[in-house]
């Protein structure tokens, strides 16, 4: 069974695709725990609900909710998708704090056209802009998302994912340019680095055969 994990403003049709190929369950993250209960909490009870053998895959912000699961038990294998090991550094974290609080503040008040737009030429998405409609989400929950939920608060896993004894594939695209230059190494000798060529940030959905090869590729050779 594959657990398919939303990042920021995705819903479980983002992943109708996959599910004509895979055995795939989609994830709501707030089904789960709530963010401000932190992301402890949140794997805690996302593990408990994992039946036995599971695949993770988990893009942007799902994937960084799956490296917590490693702090807990080890899947069959994880699938990362532009996602964020972690900030090195206080003063890194301390900006990205800055920076998430003031969308978090942004999604309270804002209307929902300008932030939309504002969201969507964020140098981290090339192109292909995701069409969300506000009846499909509460602003208080997305806000509360940016603040406890930030990469601010996120551990370093660039250890842990290195030394997991689990097969990792790590998809990044690479007009993603904060993503695809950040080195990643693992040591299972089943795990696999992917930078998937004219893709920013949000790669199955600009590059989606390219993608479906690569997690075929993967997914056979974990069986």
């Amino acid at each position: 069974m594959i657990y398919a994990l939303p990042g920021f403003l995705g819903l479980p049709s983002d992943w109708s695709a996959l599910k004509k190929e895979l055995s795939l369950t989609p994830i709501d993250p707030y089904q789960i725990a709530q963010p401000e209960e932190g992301f402890h909490k949140w794997a805690q009870e996302f593990n408990k609900i994992l039946l036995k053998e599971p695949i993770l895959l988990g893009y942007s912000m799902g994937a960084r909710l799956c490296m917590y699961t490693l702090l807990e038990s080890f899947p069959k294998g994880l699938i990362l998708i532009s996602g964020n090991s972690g900030l090195k550094t206080p003063i890194d974290k301390k900006k990205r704090l800055s920076s998430d609080l003031i969308w978090a503040k942004r999604f309270q008040k804002e209307s929902w056209e300008s932030l939309m737009h504002s969201w969507n030429n964020r140098s981290v998405f090339s192109e292909a802009p995701l069409i969300r409609s506000e009846k499909d989400y509460c602003r208080n929950i997305l806000s509360s998302t940016l603040n406890h939920w930030s990469l601010a608060h996120q551990i370093d896993f660039s250890t842990i994912l290195r030394q997991a004894p689990i097969p990792i594939l790590w998809i990044t695209g690479k007009l993603d340019k904060a993503y695809s230059k950040k080195p990643m190494k693992f040591s299972h000798p089943l795990s696999q680095i992917w930078v998937v060529p004219f893709s920013g940030h949000r790669v199955p959905w600009e590059q989606p055969k390219a993608f479906l090869k690569i997690l075929h590729q993967f997914l056979r050779s974990i069986e």
